[in-house]
């Protein structure tokens, strides 16, 4: 007369194949998750590379605004008081600073 029953044996089995199964999942989706991990990560980087370039552009755009702003008020002033020191030297900086080195207007002669 066996010592276990048949259905001890084959409960036992089950509840192995259950703890086998169980842990060979967790391995598996860990082992994937890892695995995911880089390819998820250079796929949000790519997102947020653009997001950086797009806020980049909208700066670097609103600043040539403000600049060309400041060049129209020293033109301004300048229209008015053409011997303005400081106008002319706003003005001076501002091209500068937009690239414009030979100005957009012929220079005044110096009296």
């Amino acid at each position: 007369m066996p010592i276990f029953s048949d259905k001890a044996v084959e409960h036992s089995q089950n509840k192995k194949k259950f703890w086998q199964k169980t842990i060979m999942f967790i391995g598996a989706g860990s082992f994937l998750g890892t695995a995911l991990i880089p390819i998820v990560g250079g796929i949000s980087s790519s997102f947020n590379q653009s997001e950086t370039e797009n806020a980049a552009v909208t700066e670097q755009t609103a600043l040539l605004e403000q600049i060309e702003q400041r060049e129209a008020g020293f033109e301004a002033v300048l229209a008015r008081e053409p011997d303005n020191l400081n106008a002319l030297q706003g003005l001076t900086q501002a091209r500068l600073e937009l690239g414009d080195l030979e100005g957009r207007s012929p220079p005044r002669p110096i009296n």
